[in-house]
C-alpha cells in the first residue's frame, strides 16, 4: 500500500470522526525494511511535535514525511546550530540578521500568495529548538506566541525583524538551558563541538578531565537523554550533511573529515540519523 493509499485510508477515518472531535495525523517516511521501522516513527513523532509548535491549532490534517521538507531548506538547521551555539552575542546576532534577510529573499516574498516556503523555514527552527533540549525539557508554550506572529506579517522589515527576533530567543533559551547542566557535561558539550573531527571517547575525555570514566558516562545520559557516543556521532553526522551538500567530497573523505575512521560506520550512524545513506541524502537534497 503506497503513501497515497494510506492518507485516502486515514482521511476516510477523519470525516468520520465526530463534529468536535479533530486529529493531526503524520505518516512517516518510506523505509527499506521493518528493522528501519522506529526510524520512521520517530520522523513522524518529531514532525508532530514540531508542527504542533508551529501551528498549535491545526485541526483534521495528514502530513506526509517526505512533503514537509523542501530540498533547498535542507541546511537551514546547519546555519541556526551556528548562530545558537556562536558564544559572541554580537556575532550571533550578525548571522540572524544575515539569515534574517537571505530566507526573507529566497523564500519570504512569496509569503503573501503562499505561505509553504515559510513553515517549512518555521518547522526547520521548531526542529532545531526540538533538538537544543534534553528529552526531560519541555519546549516553551512562549514559542507559539513568537510563531503565530508570522501570520500578521505584511512587510519586508517585519518579515526580517520577526525572523531575528525568533532565531535570538531561541539562542537565549538554548544557551540559558545548556547552562542548567552540570559543569562537566557542558565541558563534554563544548570539548565534542570543537573536537568532533578528531578521536573522542567516554574514557579519553573523563582522563582529560580527570574524572571516573563511569560516573561521567552515568551523568551525561542521565542530563542528555543519550550516551555520549551517541552525541559524539550525532554532531559528526551534522557536519557531514553539511559538507555532502556543500561539497564535492567523496562520501569516504567526508567521513573520515568528521572523525569517522570505519566508513561502514558512518554510513550506519548516517542512516539511523537520516533513514536513508550518505549517497542518496546528497543526490536528495543538492541543490
Amino acid at each position: 500500500m503506497d503513501y497515497h493509499a494510506i492518507q485516502e485510508k486515514l482521511q476516510q477515518a477523519i470525516n468520520a470522526l465526530p463534529v468536535n472531535s479533530a486529529a493531526l495525523t503524520v505518516i512517516g517516511p518510506t523505509v527499506s525494511n521493518s528493522d528501519d521501522l522506529y526510524v520512521s516513527y520517530n520522523s513522524a513523532e518529531s514532525i508532530l511535535k514540531c508542527f504542533m509548535l508551529v501551528t498549535p491549532n491545526v485541526q483534521n490534517t495528514i502530513l506526509l514525511a517526505d512533503n514537509i521538507h523542501n530540498p533547498s531548506l535542507k541546511n537551514v538547521q546547519y546555519i541556526l546550530n551556528d548562530i545558537l551555539y556562536d558564544s559572541s552575542y554580537e556575532s550571533a546576532q550578525k548571522k540572524a540578521i544575515e539569515f534574517a534577510y537571505e530566507t526573507f529573499y529566497k523564500y519570504g516574498h512569496t509569503f503573501r500568495t503562499s505561505r509553504t516556503f515559510l513553515n517549512e523555514i518555521l518547522y526547520s527552527i521548531a526542529h532545531e529548538i526540538g533538538k537544543s533540549f534534553s528529552h526531560s525539557i519541555d519546549i516553551p508554550n512562549s514559542f507559539q506566541r513568537r510563531f503565530a506572529e508570522f501570520n500578521k506579517i505584511l512587510s519586508q522589515s517585519e518579515f526580517i525583524e520577526c525572523m531575528r527576533g525568533l532565531v535570538m530567543d531561541v539562542r537565549k533559551v538554548v544557551r540559558r538551558e545548556t547552562k542548567s547542566f552540570s559543569p562537566i557535561v557542558n565541558r563534554a558539550l563544548q570539548y565534542v563541538n570543537d573536537n568532533y573531527f578528531k578521536p573522542i571517547s567516554t574514557k579519553q575525555f573523563s582522563e582529560t578531565c580527570g574524572v571516573n570514566a563511569s560516573y561521567f558516562g552515568y551523568l551525561f545520559k542521565k542530563e542528555m537523554g543519550l550516551y555520549f557516543f551517541e552525541y559524539i556521532n550525532h554532531v559528526r553526522i551534522r557536519h557531514a550533511e553539511n559538507l555532502l551538500l556543500t561539497t564535492n567530497q567523496t562520501i569516504s573523505a567526508i567521513s573520515a573529515k568528521n572523525g569517522f575512521t570505519d566508513d561502514s560506520y558512518f554510513y550506519k550512524c548516517f542512516k539511523k540519523e537520516n533513514g536513508i545513506s550518505p549517497s542518496k541524502y546528497r543526490i536528495m537534497y543538492k541543490n
